[in-house]
C-alpha cells in the first residue's frame, strides 16, 4: 500500500466516501489523498463533479458491477439478438457478442 493511501485513506474513510456519494473505492481513495484526508471534502468534491458531468455517482454502476445471470450465455445471447433485430441493429455473432 502507498504511503499517501495509508495516511490520508484508511478503510474507514474510503468506507464512509463510498457509502457517502457511491463512487467507486478508487475514486474515493484518489479524492481522499488529494483533500488530505478529508471526508467532507472528498464527498463534496465527488458530489460537485457529478452536478458537472450530469451523473449521480449512486445511480452508476460500481466497477465490480455485473449483471445478474439469467441462465446461461446461449439463452442470454438469444435475448440480447431478439431484442438488437428489433431494434434494427446489427447483430453481432454469437463469438463478437461473447467478447464484447
Amino acid at each position: 500500500m502507498h504511503h499517501l493511501t495509508t495516511k490520508y485513506a484508511p478503510d474507514e474513510r474510503v468506507a464512509a466516501v463510498v457509502r457517502r456519494t457511491g463512487c467507486t473505492e478508487q475514486q474515493a481513495v484518489n479524492e481522499l489523498i488529494a483533500e488530505e484526508g478529508g471526508v467532507d471534502d472528498a464527498v463534496r468534491n465527488l458530489n460537485g463533479m457529478a452536478r458537472t458531468t450530469g451523473d449521480d455517482p449512486r445511480l452508476l454502476p460500481r466497477a465490480d458491477w455485473q449483471t445478474q445471470a439469467r441462465g446461461t450465455n446461449d439463452a442470454e445471447y438469444e435475448i440480447y439478438r431478439t431484442n438488437a433485430e428489433s431494434l434494427g441493429w446489427r447483430v453481432k455473432s454469437y463469438d463478437e457478442w461473447l467478447n464484447s
